[in-house]
């Protein structure tokens, strides 16, 4: 059963990390470099639990209970959100903004792609293995995706900053800005699901909806950035 868990947690991070190396089609980024950016966020998963736990007890010492809708958003937006995605993109432009190696546009969705997955694999082998197979699946078929299109679009922002808008200020905010959105609305349905009532079934099946319609949304809106990225590689001389 440990290693039907174990590989179920990481399958789905491979098979996402596989795809994002091979849709870079005309110069792929050095493994030492990938493997070091997936360590990283990796490592990032510690400060960012410290930091959501401090911010937790900060609201739980503040506010009587989770379980309203201020409570949702807090725990998305602010604990979640703000606090992951800080964290990866801090990690990118220490070690990825000034490196050669992030010389095309692309490159900013590899490097940003590996950052995310490689802290949502620390996260899924402690859900997968307290939750088991059932949580295991649900989250291969959502959270994990969720973590690579947060990625993908922090990246294609950075790449504009870096290649096509001459570092500005407008995309590096972006950069953050929006995956924390996507980030934050994607925990958002989720925990506002947990926090009505179980009788209530026509919220809970509205949830299930709007949840199902976002993930297909930006992953999709996600793919759109990459090829958009591809295309305006400097190594694309078709």
């Amino acid at each position: 059963m440990f290693y039907f868990l174990f590989i179920l947690a990481i399958l789905p991070i491979a098979l996402i990390l596989y795809y994002i190396y091979r849709y870079d089609k005309y110069e792929k980024e050095p493994l030492r470099l990938l493997l070091l950016s997936f360590l990283l966020g990796l490592l990032a998963y510690i400060p960012i639990v410290i930091t959501e736990l401090l911010l937790t007890y900060g609201y739980r010492y503040i506010f009587d209970s989770e379980n309203t809708i201020f409570g949702a958003f807090y725990k998305a937006f602010i604990v979640a959100g703000s606090t992951e995605e800080a964290f990866k993109w801090v990690v990118f432009i220490w070690i990825i903004w000034r490196n050669k190696n992030f010389n095309e546009p692309f490159d900013g969705i590899v490097y940003a792609v590996f950052i995310s997955l490689g802290f949502a694999f620390i996260e899924n082998i402690f859900y997968v293995f307290q939750g088991g197979w059932a949580v295991g699946i649900g989250r291969a078929l959502t959270a994990v995706p969720s973590h690579a299109v947060d990625g993908i679009i922090m990246g294609y922002f950075l790449g504009l900053a870096k290649f096509l808008h001459n570092s500005s200020i407008k995309y590096l905010l972006l950069s953050f800005l929006i995956p924390l959105f996507t980030h934050g609305l994607y925990d958002f349905i989720l925990f506002l699901g947990r926090a009505s009532s179980k009788e209530n079934y026509f919220v809970t099946f509205s949830l299930l909806i709007s949840f199902v319609l976002f993930n297909f949304i930006f992953f999709r809106y996600a793919i759109i950035k990459m090829k958009e990225m591809v295309v305006k590689s400097p190594f694309n001389i078709e």
